[in-house]
This record gives C-alpha cells, sequence and structure tokens, in this order.
C-alpha cells in the first residue's frame, strides 16, 4: 500500500512537472487549455478570453496568446501575441512547424508570428524565460550560444518589463501603445517611447507630445526613496539608442514588487507602476500648461494656447449641434474622438459617454438641466494681453461716455441760468 502511495505521488511530481513545461520544441503545440510556466514559476503563457464590455468588432469578447505574472490577482497580460487580430473561440493553437511559429484557429487563417521559410534552422524551440521573454531560439550544438530567431520583448504591447528595451534597437523602433479601452487591447491612442531629443520618456496622443519624463526623470511623481528599486540605463551609440531598466532586490524591496515588476501605459495615456502607482497622469496635460513634464497643445490657428477640455453638463439648443459621422467606428476609442476634436475648428465637444465611437458638439447648447449630458468641451482661453487691451477699452470708453454726459450736463445748465435771466445774452 505504502509503495502504491509513494508511486502515486511520483507519477503526480512528474505530471506537475510536465504540465509546467517553459519549452515548445519543433512539431509540439500549446492549444486553449495548456500552459507554459516560466523556470522559476513567476510567468505564464497561455489562451485566454476577453470580455470587451463593449460590442467591438461585432463581437463582445475576444480569445488572446497571453503572458502574465503567475501571482497577479489582477491578470494583467503583460504582453499579447495577437492583440490585432483576436480569435473568435477557444480553438487557438500555438505551434511550431516548418514553416514557422504561428498560431492556428478553426475558421480563419494562422498568424504567423515568425517565419522559417528564409532560415537555416535546425533545433527550434520556444523559451518562456522568468524575465517575461518568449525566446524563439535555434539550438545548433555547432554553436556556443544559441541563436535568437525571434522574442516577444521585439514586439512589446502596454507593458514595460525590467530587460525590455525602449527605443531603437537593431533597426527596429521599440515603443508601448496603450490598448484602445481599459477592456479592449487593441492598439489604442497613446504611445510611451525613448526619444532624447524630445526629452527623454515621451507619452504621445497620437502624433502629439503630450508629456515628457525629463532628461533625469524630474517629472515623475515622486516615489518612496527607500523602496526605488529601478536602476534606469540609457545605450546610445551609431547602431542603437534605447533605455532600459533593471530591477533591484534589497532587503526591503515589497514582495509583489519582485515578482510583479512593470510599467503600464494605461489606456488613458497614464503610467502606473506595478498596478498601484501613477507616475503620471494624462488629465493634468491640457491646454497651455506646462508643468511637471507637461507639453503645450498645438493645434490649428483657431485654437489658442489656453484652450483646454473641461467635462460638463450640458443641453444643445438646435437640431444641428450635434454631429454623429463617426459615431458607428468602434475603432475609435474617447481619446481619438478628442484628437480630432481638437484639430477641427468646427467642434466644439466630445461625447463623453461613448467608449467608442465619436459624437461630436458643433453649435449651441446650454449648461445644466435635468436632461443634459455629459460632454468634453473645449473651453476657448483669452490671453492676459488681450484682457489688458479689452479693460483699456472698456476704461476709455467709460471716461469719454463720462465726459460727454459731463458736456452735455453742463449745456443743460447754462441753458436754465440762460432762460432764468442770470446771464443775460450778448448783444452784437
Amino acid at each position: 500500500m505504502f509503495s502504491f502511495k509513494v508511486l502515486l505521488l511520483i507519477l503526480a511530481c512528474l505530471w506537475i512537472s510536465d504540465a509546467a513545461t517553459d519549452t515548445l520544441g519543433q512539431g509540439d503545440k500549446l492549444n486553449s487549455s495548456d500552459h507554459l510556466v516560466s523556470k522559476s514559476g513567476n510567468v505564464t503563457l497561455g489562451f485566454y478570453k476577453q470580455d470587451y464590455g463593449e460590442t467591438w468588432g461585432d463581437k463582445g469578447s475576444g480569445y488572446y496568446l497571453a503572458m502574465w505574472y503567475t501571482q497577479d490577482t489582477l491578470n494583467h497580460p503583460i504582453w499579447l501575441a495577437n492583440r490585432d487580430d483576436p480569435i473568435a473561440d477557444d480553438s487557438g493553437v500555438l505551434t511550431i512547424d516548418n514553416t514557422g511559429l504561428k498560431i492556428t484557429h478553426a475558421g480563419g487563417n494562422p498568424i504567423l508570428l515568425f517565419s522559417l521559410q528564409s532560415t537555416a534552422a535546425n533545433n527550434i524551440k520556444l523559451v518562456l524565460q522568468d524575465s517575461g521573454n518568449l525566446v524563439l531560439q535555434d539550438e545548433d550544438s555547432n554553436r556556443l550560444e544559441n541563436r535568437t530567431l525571434w522574442q516577444s520583448f521585439d514586439y512589446p504591447t502596454d507593458t514595460f518589463l525590467p530587460g525590455m528595451k525602449l527605443g531603437v534597437s537593431r533597426g527596429r523602433n521599440l515603443s508601448l501603445t496603450s490598448w484602445l479601452t481599459q477592456s479592449i487591447p487593441a492598439p489604442g491612442a497613446f504611445t510611451l517611447e525613448w526619444n532624447p531629443v524630445a526629452g527623454g520618456l515621451v507619452v504621445r496622443l497620437k502624433e502629439r507630445v503630450l508629456w515628457t519624463a525629463g532628461e533625469s526623470f524630474e517629472n515623475i511623481l515622486p516615489l518612496d526613496p527607500l523602496n526605488m528599486n529601478y536602476n534606469f540605463t540609457n545605450v546610445s551609440n551609431v547602431d542603437e539608442q534605447y533605455l532600459y531598466y533593471t530591477l533591484l532586490i534589497e532587503e526591503y524591496t515589497p514582495e509583489d514588487r519582485r515578482k510583479n515588476a512593470r510599467l503600464v501605459l494605461l489606456d488613458d495615456g497614464s503610467l502606473e507602476l506595478e498596478s498601484r502607482l501613477l507616475l503620471f497622469t494624462s488629465g493634468t496635460c491640457a491646454g497651455d500648461i506646462t508643468e511637471n513634464g507637461c507639453v503645450r497643445w498645438e493645434g490649428p490657428k483657431c485654437r489658442s494656447n489656453g484652450d483646454k477640455y473641461e467635462k460638463i453638463s450640458i443641453r444643445t439648443t438646435h437640431k444641428n449641434s450635434i454631429n454623429n459621422t463617426l459615431m458607428g467606428n468602434t475603432s475609435l476609442s474617447k481619446n481619438d474622438c478628442k484628437d480630432i476634436c481638437w484639430k477641427d475648428c468646427g467642434c466644439l465637444g466630445v461625447n463623453d459617454q461613448y467608449v467608442l465611437g465619436c459624437q461630436f458638439l458643433s453649435g449651441p447648447y446650454v449648461q445644466g438641466g435635468l436632461d443634459a449630458t455629459s460632454y468634453q468641451v473645449i473651453i476657448r482661453h483669452r490671453s492676459r494681453s488681450k484682457n489688458w487691451i479689452w479693460i483699456l477699452i472698456s476704461i476709455a470708453m467709460a471716461l469719454m461716455i463720462a465726459i460727454v454726459l459731463g458736456i452735455l450736463f453742463y449745456l443743460r445748465r447754462r441753458r436754465r441760468i440762460r432762460m432764468e435771466g442770470k446771464i443775460p445774452r450778448t448783444k452784437n
């Protein structure tokens, strides 16, 4: 009986070890019920279902090949293989065959991650590393080191991991792109890039620079100095120019930081550290604000430096006050709509209640009321110089009116005195 229990225990351990493999070999398959787990168990790769919370692409959810921290309770993916091409059901299979590394699924063409057609390789393996890097390697016995054919670090999504690069490396431009919304992984309106010329670490809203971290990261919100365990390094040479960071493990380094270190570009353009600390809040940068790394918004001539969006409850007063031409475009988020409106001189604001698609304000409105709707309205700013001009004009007009009234009063009084005969008329 004892021997039988020992045998069962050994078999269970072998099954767990096999189930928790970190490697996929040529000819192997990873389906929707399988996972790759890194050697330390910190990172997991597998298929998962993402509920959109909205109807996007005629669907309410999609399946993705994703990577996540195993012990992360939020389960937010740190990398997605097919964010642009979600699978409709749980039929996805990751495999390596003679054509390359790809995802096959029912009812659609394979999603090719790397092609082997022009690559001479003998022993190919896909390895999930503890760093969160998924690496396709050629393990040729004639070489001292394995040759990297493809790696997920070269295709970042919205998450910056320790050891990952941002910038230009091996001719590839590496940057983060936010999700379209909080629940839709498709590329959104914001990007995070490394650009020393533009101010180091830069957040963009489409083409517009929204915020810079500064050369010494002085514009990042202050952190607890006792827990600042990040070492940022800038590499610059003829072929490469990029930023990476490493995690310094010390005695008081929090446990979640040891296992879940990451910097995430949120769908609203904010930067979040370890799912709990905001390093930058995009809502603080609007209009002519230039403090803490914010960059003044540029736009057409109809936009002044001080113009900015404000959330206001309004009621339209004309049938043509609303523009619904982009209402059904589910590839546009609220931030895309605000960017489009800013560039259109005829646009006054954006409906704040729609997650996807744009409803623009383009005509008369009044604030408040029982049936008011929340809008992001562009508030025009009048510069101080213009204010002073109007003040001076008002003072001058007031003085002119006072002088005219004084003259009229004097003439009226003089006429009354003459009528009473106190001042005789001059004889010619």
